[in-house]
């Protein structure tokens, strides 16, 4: 099963929900072994609602700091999971002192090793709480890429509806334009009074001007969008039509909210068993 819908006004906003979620679901930069798709804008080709995402999970600051965040933290729980390492020690005495002291003849080295055992299962707590506080850190990524998708998606439905808002402006300004010059030939034939034509070119002039003003809103938008993954520069051409192809999941996923909400207490959850565990001496 399939969504499919054209149009910069018709697309409803549950397709675009279904397609972000089916993005997010595929392609998290949140999850420790993430490797980034290559970026697929072009100047050359009108920039799709996919296309968009990607750079949003490519590109994005704030997605990108998550994710670091999100990594460092699954490298602490495997770090914490591994015993303490040991100590070695070296005690040198009687040496640098006078007559039969000098030097190091007389020397005594004691060398030792030191390895801390650590009782009420402290180490497998600590890698528990570790790792909970690792999923803790994927899920608030999550949370933050579903709201960045879901705002570029909102963003991409905006430039389109602009794009053909201006598309509509500029249709307006060339009929008036073409009015206008019927009306000129009319009252040059004497068939219209010059009042009429002075009232076209008016008209025309105030499509040629919101024309524009709709071109320079398309622009505006269209660097919105850009900026929304770290980019200055526009690397893509305006769409003019809205295209959702999205597949139907199969089953359906919690929101990242709920995820981040249950992660969060299983984090508190595991920090209060580690901290009981502290009452027990290694």
């Amino acid at each position: 099963m399939t969504f499919l819908y054209r149009g910069a006004l018709a697309a409803p906003a549950f397709a675009l929900a279904a397609f972000v979620a089916a993005g997010s679901a595929s392609a998290s930069p949140c999850m420790p072994d993430h490797v980034a798709a290559p970026s697929a804008l072009s100047p050359d080709v009108p920039l799709t609602l996919e296309a968009a995402l990607n750079e949003i999970r490519r590109t994005s600051p704030d997605i990108r700091a998550a994710g670091l965040e999100a990594r460092a933290l699954n490298a602490d729980a495997d770090q914490a999971g591994r015993w303490l390492n040991p100590t070695l020690t070296a005690d040198f005495e009687n040496f640098s002192g006078g007559g039969a002291l000098s030097g190091f003849d007389q020397s005594e080295t004691t060398f030792g090793v030191e390895q801390t055992f650590r009782l009420g299962n402290k180490r497998g707590l600590e890698e528990r709480a570790a790792r909970a506080r690792a999923a803790l850190g994927t899920a608030e990524c999550a949370v933050i890429l579903r709201e960045s998708e879901r705002e570029a998606a909102l963003a991409y439905a905006d430039l389109v509806a602009a794009s053909e808002a201006a598309r509509l402006a500029d249709e307006a300004s060339n009929l008036s334009s073409t009015l206008a010059e019927t009306v000129s030939k009319r009252v040059e034939a004497g068939a219209a009074a010059p009042p009429e034509l002075a009232r076209a070119r008016a008209d025309a002039a105030s499509l040629r001007a919101e024309a524009a003003l709709a071109r320079g809103e398309v622009e505006a938008r269209a660097y919105a969008l850009a900026s929304l993954w770290g980019e200055a520069d526009l690397r893509f051409a305006v769409p003019s039509e809205f295209q959702i192809i999205a597949a139907a999941q199969s089953g359906t996923a919690p929101h990242p909210n709920l995820a981040a909400a249950k992660a969060a207490v299983d984090a508190r959850e595991a920090e209060l068993k580690r901290a009981r565990a502290e009452a027990i001496p290694d």
